[in-house]
């Protein structure tokens, strides 16, 4: 068992390792509901399919992130998608790319991000 890590090649430290959210606090859709998108800013509702509250990885699973507090992001269904396995540098950069609306928004996110993060 290797432990938790945030980046796929970079060792993170005790001292630098993200706590777990305390027990019983958990990111359900019923918690989610009415809270703001992090990346387009829409109000999520669990009733419409595309709105449906949901956390993202900041750092995917697929590229070594962890269901740690610190790289969980609430977000839509739709940006949930639309995101997919890309690190959030990629995803504004897509962003950018396609002259998207939620990249201003994304860069605002990135900005308060730990670096380890991006």
């Amino acid at each position: 068992f290797r432990g938790p890590r945030i980046l796929e090649n970079a060792p993170v430290t005790t001292a630098q390792r993200p706590k777990a959210p305390k027990a019983g606090v958990r990111w359900t859709p019923e918690a989610l509901n009415g809270q703001p998108c992090e990346y387009c800013g829409v109000t999520m509702d669990m009733h419409h399919p595309w709105r449906r509250p949901t956390r993202d990885h900041i750092v995917p699973r697929s590229k070594g992130g962890t269901n740690v507090q610190i790289n969980l992001a609430p977000s839509c269904a739709l940006c949930n998608e639309t995101k997919s396995d890309l690190r959030i540098g990629e995803f504004y950069n897509w962003l950018v790319e396609n002259r998207d609306p939620r990249a201003e928004r994304v860069g605002r996110f990135m900005a308060k991000l730990p670096k380890e993060l991006l």
